[in-house]
This record gives structure tokens, sequence and C-alpha cells, in this order.
């Protein structure tokens, strides 16, 4: 992985998985991808996908950025192979951008240590939404709501 928690986050790095976005997988004709961000989710068909390597089974919190102007809104997040299926409760920003982006997470549990596909879909209610940043939090203790991916940055 390509990026890491900015170091003023308070929270310990090592729990962090960060996300280097271009390692998502997007499905849709009009999603954007690019380094930083993952743009232009409207239509309610479109979906990206997150392969990682679990390194341990255990309690983790899947957490990102999303800007969403035009409303609240829901992502449905589905762990495949598993019965896990959480939604991520997505709240109204001011603009499209990254520095009004608001952070959100949901709780899942891995039975076993591996590769794993997160797919991330529209929920009910669907408002447009940009993707920020995520990342993956290993740990029985929620995260923190304001020291999140907000503060995934790039590595050097």
């Amino acid at each position: 992985m390509n990026a890491q928690l900015g170091p003023d986050d308070g929270l310990n790095i090592a729990r962090y998985t960060s996300v280097n976005m271009l390692d998502l997988i997007i499905y849709g004709d009009n999603m954007k991808l690019d380094a930083k961000a993952i743009t232009r989710w409207r239509q309610k068909d479109d979906f990206f996908v997150w392969e990682l390597d679990v390194k341990k089974p255990g309690v983790y919190y899947i957490v990102g950025d999303f800007a969403c102007p035009s409303g609240d809104a829901r992502i449905k997040v589905l762990v495949k192979g598993s019965d896990e299926q959480r939604w991520l409760a997505v709240n109204q920003t001011k603009t499209w951008g990254s520095a009004h982006a608001k952070s959100s997470f949901v709780r899942v549990r891995f039975q076993q240590a591996g590769r794993k596909e997160i797919e991330f879909h529209p929920g009910f209610p669907w408002k447009p939404v940009n993707v920020c940043g995520l990342a993956l939090y290993h740990g029985e203790v929620e995260p923190k709501r304001t020291a999140l991916a907000v503060k995934v940055v790039k590595s050097p």
C-alpha cells in the first residue's frame, strides 16, 4: 500500500492499512479514478471493489472519507465470500472536495486471514458521492470519528 496516516492522527498507525486509490477497481462508465479520489460516482448501478490482504483474522473497521453535497446517502458494503453486509452512512458535505469530506466507518469480522474483496454499492437513499480516502483499521475498539481516513496522505 502506498499511503499512511498523517503524523497528527493521535492513533496507532500500525493498526491501519490505507488504500492506494489507484488499486481500486471501478465498475461504471462515468466514474473517474485517480490517485486522490473516486469522483463522478453518480449512477445507482456503478460500484467499486477494494482487494486487500488481511494479515490476521479478527475485527476490523472499514473507514472512508466521503464528499456528498447533494444530501445524506448510504453505501452498501459487501465482503465477498461471506454473509457480511454493512451500511456506511454518508453525511452531507459543503462541497465535492476532500477538504470538506466527512469520515464514516463500518465494523466487519474476518474469520480467516488472506485475500479479501470488499464491494461498495450505492444504497438507499442514494446521492452522488466522491470517495476521498479508504482505510482498514484493525481492533476491537471503535476508531475515533475525527481522526480517520481524512488524515490519509500519500507516502513519500
